[in-house]
């Protein structure tokens, strides 16, 4: 596997989407791409390791082999002027909020006797009852299950151990976190620009992109004027065989 990355020098500028990827084809979701903000640079770093073997029937020990043993590339862009909406989602994440509701005959099997469940909202107030499924029993609360918030625990003695049961209910309001970067998350990355050394323009698309949450550092202030942001390029498996220049990584795509 060989990277056919371009041998002159690169000073890549232009504009910088992410996606989430899809787990069926290794490549973009469907739901599309996401702009992260202008980037001054881009640099892509490739690097191989190779097993090499030396002949010695010559005399002279030369090699004869080179076989390429491990790929990576690592890269960073340089993001400028780039406000904080969307870089707060990618960096910290983001928050939504959920409404209370009232939730009727929610499906669940109780485990056995010492064990405990969830349902199925973040935040429960009220827990309104608890019936056999299909409804006709009305389970007692103490005695066949002890409820703490979304946590149903069957105690001892309980009748409700291993039967298929309702839960009805009353949700309470709710704000969730989607932690984005700081979760580890792999991204699909497209840059699209100028390698401003020849004028040439550029297409970028890398398919599996590990950010390093420690370059990101902490977000402060509004806008940020200008932070690098160091990633991992992985191998992707789906897109192994597929015709990109990059060997399974991605496209490296140079306008003529």
């Amino acid at each position: 596997m060989a990277f056919n990355l371009p041998e002159y020098y690169q000073r890549n500028s232009g504009t910088v989407f992410i996606a989430d990827r899809d787990l069926t084809t290794g490549t973009k979701s469907a739901a599309g791409l996401t702009f992260l903000g202008d980037a001054s640079e881009l640099t892509l770093d490739p690097n191989q390791e190779f097993v090499e073997h030396q002949e010695h029937q010559s005399g002279d020990g030369r090699k004869d082999v080179k076989v390429p043993r491990m790929t990576t590339m690592t890269g960073n862009i340089v993001l400028d002027n780039t406000g904080a909406a969307n870089l707060r989602d990618f960096l910290r994440g983001k928050l939504s909020t959920v409404s209370s509701a009232t939730v009727s005959e929610e499906a669940h099997t109780a485990p056995a006797v010492g064990k405990a469940f969830l349902l199925d909202s973040e935040i429960v107030t009220t827990l309104t009852s608890i019936t056999s499924d299909p409804a006709g029993t009305t389970f007692e609360a103490g005695t066949d299950y002890v409820a703490d918030g979304r946590v149903i625990y069957v105690p001892t003695g309980s009748t409700m151990a291993d039967t298929a049961i309702l839960a009805n209910y009353t949700s309470g309001n709710a704000t969730e976190v989607d932690l984005f970067g700081e979760n580890f998350k792999e991204y699909y990355l497209y840059f699209n620009g100028y390698n401003t050394i020849n004028k040439k323009r550029i297409s970028v698309e890398l398919f599996k992109v590990s950010f390093d949450p420690a370059t990101l550092g902490n977000l402060l202030g509004d806008e940020i004027l200008q932070m690098t942001a160091g990633f991992e390029v992985l191998f992707e498996e789906l897109q192994a065989s597929s015709n990109d220049t990059l060997g399974g990584f991605g496209n490296y795509v140079i306008q003529d």
